[in-house]
């Protein structure tokens, strides 16, 4: 019982780590900075389920709410994806949606996507 109430909050607060911490992979700065970020995504993933992170992170990602996330580079998505952060089909129909409706920049939407099909090779 307790342990399905901290799955609850943990799940809650999901989104909201996910946001700060994509950020301080937005940021940059050193590799081993971008690295300890992201396995600390990989580990909220795990402790909340894949899907529900993998899905906030590609709507972040796609549409960004703010500068902070909006200056996430081409290594940054890729890296992301390669440790199966993103959903790559709920990123493709974020970012179509963002270019029909006008709120993305066409070279950020190529960007990220070039970023995803180069990690898509790498993968194979």
């Amino acid at each position: 019982m307790v342990a399905d109430a901290a799955g609850g909050a943990a799940g809650d607060a999901a989104p909201f780590y996910a946001k700060r911490l994509l950020r301080r992979v937005a940021d940059g700065g050193s590799k081993l900075r971008m690295t300890f970020a992201v396995a600390c995504l990989e580990a909220l993933s795990l402790a909340v389920g894949g899907k529900r992170v993998a899905a906030e992170l590609s709507r972040l990602v796609a549409d960004p709410p703010d500068e902070s996330v909006a200056k996430l580079g081409h290594d940054g998505v890729e890296l992301l994806v390669r440790t199966q952060l993103l959903s790559l089909p709920e990123l493709d129909a974020g970012l179509a949606k963002a270019l029909v409706t006008g709120r993305a920049q066409p070279a950020r939407a190529s960007w990220a996507a070039a970023a995803a099909a180069t990690a898509r090779r790498r993968r194979r």
